[in-house]
């Protein structure tokens, strides 16, 4: 082939009918084997597999195939690279080319318009033009003859650029949403603790400073993010699955970035040092999948939503140390779907990001070992209990959110910096005002109470009321913010009222409770139950925390039909719409 004759026998083509996706054609051809041109509508009809012989005019990189029963194709390849990396090489090297065939065309002219090349290899009266016929894939397969056939590798392939710099630049990646989940998680316990601080016992004028500092803070949060990091309010994850729905590259950018990193971390730390009702979690999703992004634009990797998803899982990962918790997510929250290879990618990643998270955290649960066992004789009014009502008040929770934030979004169209900021005051106000009146237990993240209540502490029985609405307040109030965490403490509140109700454990009362609230919440049951074992590293309450996640499921879907994530997530793809449409009227106006 290199040399433009006719190839040998042992380089024989075969002849099949190749039905590719477009965007493989534009890999395969486009990426790797350098095609300059090829046809764009070819017409097809099904044939045999056949032998053909291929030949390349030298001068214009044209390969013509003859099929057996005298179709052709043509089309131009560059084979440059290949012929210097075979040169020398002890190899037998085989070509083997896929060619969509069509009808052979008759040119009413004969043989006129058909150039010289095409003349040799065309029936008498047609002629073969590129417009009408094109070569679909090329693969390019060499083995090195060595003694053990395992590895029969090419020295090409083992050490080439494109191949190891992808992976290199996937791996890196992946690690480095580790080391950034772990530094983030740090930080927000420093920010958390500085708070209460603060606060000190709550005694006096110093247990007043939340009526201050967490309007203050809410509103500094929102007008940053507004002007200079817009999309970052919010959970985070969100945003991450309308980037995998979104197909133009600056739009995906203005949702995952290396700036959107850099806003979602500051900004969250700033909520949670003013008392919100946040976490960290949510946002360590969008700032892994922004991660995965940057480094698939420097490694030249084309699968972007693959790693956004990827990006994701590692997050989740990595930020409760629940590696299978992550690629559950993935599938089930942020994918809703199984792809066998996308899954590939998401696996690599939890292991890189979980190696990482290991290696600065070292191995640890969430919440603490439970060492107590659900017993279904005597439990399973509570197990119904916490997933029916568990699930009602995740449902409640996001219709609350969802017709709060669609009619605060309508409402600042007009005024959108000063509506804005008056929005986040008084959610800011709100938070402070729930929180002293509870003697501050609402304030933060809510883990030290969700842990307490599932070591044996039973919560007061207003404490999930309370803490829902603060994390109503928060999450619409427009400041960055997750609420995996809030959601879990609302959940251990729930669980431990209706423990005090039905009796029973109130540790087992608080997981149950959990389960149901956050299968609500996100409608992602196995999510919800797989993300609460590892948390708790006890796995023999897996078929208890199933049934209060279903039933929590069930119950939430007849209350919402949508999942809080997925319908938050198009609101920013109708902006992306908004935007492209405005752009369009601009450059094209109509007459």
């Amino acid at each position: 082939m290199q040399h433009g004759v006719e190839p040998a026998d042992d380089r024989l083509g075969v002849l099949y009918v190749a039905d590719m996706p477009e965007r493989y054609q534009k890999r395969v051809m486009d990426g790797i084997f350098g095609f300059r041109t090829k046809a764009e509508y070819t017409q097809c009809r099904r044939i045999q597999p056949c032998a053909m012989t291929l030949q390349q005019h030298s001068e214009a990189s044209t390969v013509a195939a003859t099929g057996c029963d005298g179709q052709l194709g043509i089309g131009r390849l560059d084979m440059s690279f290949i012929s210097h990396e075979l040169k020398d090489a002890p190899i037998s090297a085989k070509v083997r080319i896929l060619i969509r065939m069509g009808q052979k065309a008759r040119d009413p002219a004969g043989a006129s318009g058909c150039t010289a090349f095409e003349r040799r290899f065309r029936p008498a009266g047609r002629c073969v033009t590129p417009s009408r016929f094109g070569i679909e894939e090329v693969s390019f397969m060499a083995g090195v003859r060595r003694r053990y056939p395992m590895l029969r590798r090419s020295r090409v392939l083992w050490g080439s650029r494109r191949v190891w710099r992808p992976r290199l630049v996937f791996w890196s990646g992946a690690i480095a949403v580790g080391v950034i989940s772990v530094l983030f998680a740090r930080l927000a316990d420093v920010a958390q603790t500085g708070f209460h601080a603060l606060l000190g016992a709550g005694e006096g004028w110093r247990g007043l400073l939340p009526l201050a500092i967490t309007p203050a803070g809410f509103v500094a949060c929102a007008w940053l993010a507004h002007v200079y990091f817009p999309n970052s309010q919010g959970s985070g994850i969100p945003q991450a699955i309308a980037a995998r729905h979104l197909r133009d590259e600056d739009e995906r950018e203005r949702l995952l970035s290396l700036k959107m990193i850099v806003g979602k971390i500051g900004l969250t730390l700033v909520g949670l040092l003013c008392g919100a009702s946040i976490s960290r979690e949510g946002p360590t999703v969008q700032v892994g999948a922004s991660v995965m992004l940057q480094a698939a634009r420097w490694g030249g990797i084309t699968q972007a939503k693959g790693l956004i998803l990827a990006g994701s899982a590692a997050g989740v990962a990595a930020a409760f140390n629940t590696p299978l918790a992550g690629i559950v997510f993935a599938i089930e929250e942020m994918g809703r779907t199984y792809q066998a290879r996308t899954n590939g990618l998401v696996l690599t990643a939890v292991i890189f990001a979980g190696l990482a998270s290991l290696g600065l955290s070292g191995n640890y649960t969430y919440f603490g070992i439970s060492e107590e066992t659900v017993s279904f004789a005597s439990q399973w009014p509570l197990i119904i209990g916490c997933g029916i009502i568990g699930g009602a008040c995740g449902a409640l929770f996001s219709l609350l959110v969802l017709t709060a934030t669609r009619r605060i979004r309508r409402w600042n169209t007009l005024q959108p910096v000063k509506r804005t900021l008056v929005v986040a005051a008084a959610c800011g106000l709100g938070v402070a005002l729930i929180g002293i009146a509870c003697g501050g237990l609402t304030f933060g993240t809510g883990y030290d109470q969700a842990r307490g209540a599932i070591e044996g502490t039973p919560l007061p029985w207003y404490f999930f009321i309370a803490k829902l609405a603060a994390g109503v307040l928060s999450t619409i109030s427009g400041i960055p913010g997750g609420l995996f965490a809030p959601s879990l403490a609302v959940g251990a509140g729930v669980g431990s009222t209706l423990g005090l109700v039905f009796g029973g454990s109130a540790g087992i009362a608080a997981l149950l409770g959990m389960a149901g609230y956050f299968a609500g919440v996100v409608q992602a049951p196995m999510t919800a139950f797989v993300i609460i074992l590892e948390m708790t590293g006890n796995h023999d309450n897996v078929i208890a925390l199933m049934c209060a996640s279903v039933l929590g499921y069930g119950t939430a879907r007849v209350i919402s039909r949508e999942p809080l994530y997925h319908a938050l997530s198009r609101l920013f793809i109708a902006d992306a719409i908004r935007r492209r449409r405005a752009e369009t009227a601009i450059t094209n106006p109509v007459a």
